[in-house]
Parts: C-alpha cells; structure tokens; sequence
C-alpha cells in the first residue's frame, strides 16, 4: 500500500512538473509572440525608410531572431566601415514607448549608462563576433548619417524588452593609432607651455607638457612623498573634454610610478618638480587599451568608468614634493 502511495505521489508530482513546464514554455512564447506584434506595430508607425532585416543564428544553424534597421540613409559606396575599421558615434538605447535607458547625449536623462564619461564612442567592427548587432548595424549606417536598429529580447533575454537603438556614426577610422597620433599632436600644438617631454617605446608616447613651471629645482624620484591635484579627463575629436574624475588632494608617501592606476602616468611624474602644473596625455594602448577603465576609488571594480580606446589626460599640479631621506 505504502508502495502505491509512493508511486502515485511521484507519478503526480511529474506531471505537475511537466504541466509547470508546458505553462513555463507557454507563457514565455506568449511573451515572445506578444513583443513580435508590438515590433511589427512599431516598425509600421516609425520607419520612414526600407527596412533591412539582418537573420542571427544558433551554434545548431537555427535562426534565433532578427534585428530590424531603418530610417537610415541608403548606403554609398564609400564612408561605411569595413571588418577592422572603428566608427566614432553616438548612441541612445529605448524602450518601445520612447522612455529612455541609456545614451550617450549627456543632455539627455536616461536610467543608467555604461560609463560615467558620456559623448561619442569607439566600436570596432570585428567581423569574428556573431552576435555584435551594434557594429554589423553599423557597416550600413554611412559616416555623418544616422540610423535606427531594433533588436528583440531573444538575441538577449527573452524578458520581452526590446531594444531600440538610434545610432550616429561621425566619422569611420581606417587606423586609430594613426588618426589618435595626429589627434595628439594637434592637442599639445595648442597647449603650448614651457616645457615639452616624450616617453614611451617606438611612436606610442606619452606627451607631458608643462604649462607652468613650479618654484621646485629637483624632479620626482621613486620613494619620495608627493602632494599633487589630479583631474583625468578624455580627449575626443571636436568635442569638449569630458572629464572622468577628478579628485581633491592626493598623498603618496611613498611614490612608485608602477602603483599609480596607470603606469604611464605614474613616469611622466619624473618629469614634474614641486609646483609644477601639467598636462600628460596618454594614447589608449598605454592606458586602458580595449578595455574599460574604472574609478581608482572602485577597487573591486564594479562600474566601468571610462570608455575602451579612450585617450586620457591627467591634468596634475604637483603642490609638494618631500625627498625619501627626509621620511627615514
């Protein structure tokens, strides 16, 4: 009798995790089918344009979804990217009924965003990605143009949230390190100052200029304490600087230029004496490369707050410097 019991509960049990399951996939395709209708409703009401559909599919060759760009301008033969180009654009993310989750416009109120530095992005167009919707939207949407893209929620979540993206592409870049070399340059033209330094291997330098010259006679070594402001900001073409963080006085008791967040920074200081004020300007593959840069007061790491690609500039004044013999 126990036996029977026994079976009977296991056998109800399976069934109600198998009508579980049937309401689970049920509910879910019923969210999937309702977000395809509010799509097909949006498209009609906003596309101004041909839409161009573009088909993603499953390791197995299944198609997964679709992603839908519109209102774009009909694409030249010449100012769209190629595999390996970068795009330096502008983006906004909403939802279906126009309220917004991110952009890159720092006038616009939006939830979150991926970095405290808003205005124009790099995106490198990396033919290896599958599933890169932004950049494979990007090689139709022409520099100086705009465009719009849709991507459901079954090439990302499936919560039934799409993702409606307007996207500008200012300017396509064959060579960054090229074009951030004459970006540089053009920079500290117009600096000036009274003194110019190079460091570096090869043609990535890091630049220092000092724009005013300190009452100090003796330059930064390892081990000294030093007492300096520091503003970090990013440079970008035809764009105010945005500044990443700035910070009130900082104290190194004990200065290594290995153990400043970027190292490059940390030996453009054997440059500065006592009073001295600065500008270094680091090229992006001395400073966060492909990566996002973070606070330094993020020491976990949690919220990416500076942009991959991005060229910084630590503007510093060193206000003391106290020789290491004077702390033994």
């Amino acid at each position: 009798m126990n036996k029977r019991i026994a079976t009977s509960i296991c056998i109800c049990g399976w069934l109600l995790a198998a009508c579980s399951g049937e309401e689970r996939e049920k509910t879910l395709l019923d969210i999937i089918e309702q977000e395809r209708a509010e799509i097909r409703v949006f498209l009609t009401d906003q596309a101004r344009t041909a839409i161009t559909p573009r088909a993603y599919f499953s390791k197995k060759g299944q198609v997964i979804d679709s992603t839908y760009l519109f209102n774009n301008t009909p694409p030249a033969a010449t100012g769209l990217p190629a595999p390996g180009d970068f795009v330096l654009h502008d983006y906004s993310l909403r939802r279906l009924d126009g309220s917004y989750v991110e952009s890159t416009d720092p006038d616009i109120q939006a939830d979150t965003f991926h970095y405290a530095v808003r205005g124009p992005l790099y995106h490198r167009i990396d033919s290896s990605k599958l599933y890169d919707y932004i950049g494979h939207a990007f090689t139709l949407i022409a520099e100086g143009t705009s465009g719009e893209l849709i991507v459901p929620s079954m090439l990302l979540d499936k919560s039934g949230r799409t993702r409606h993206y307007s996207l500008t592409t200012h300017r396509v870049i064959r060579d960054l390190f090229t074009y951030e070399k004459a970006l540089v340059q053009a920079y500290v033209n117009a600096l000036g100052g009274v003194a110019n330094y190079q460091d570096g291997h090869g043609d990535t330098l890091v630049r220092t200029v000092v724009r005013v010259a300190g009452s100090g006679d003796r330059l930064i070594q390892p081990g000294d304490s030093v007492t300096f402001y520091r503003t970090c900001l990013v440079l970008r073409e035809n764009t105010p600087l945005y500044e990443a963080f700035s910070m009130d006085t900082l104290v190194t008791a004990s200065f290594d230029p290995a153990r400043v967040e970027i190292p490059a920074c940390g030996a453009a200081f054997g440059h500065l004496c006592e009073g001295d004020e600065a500008e270094i300007v680091i090229p992006y593959l001395l400073a966060f490369n492909d990566r996002p840069g973070y606070h330094p007061a993020d020491k976990k790491k949690t919220i990416p707050w500076i942009p991959p690609y991005s060229t910084l500039i630590y503007a510093v004044k060193v206000a003391k410097v106290r020789e290491k013999k004077s702390l033994e």
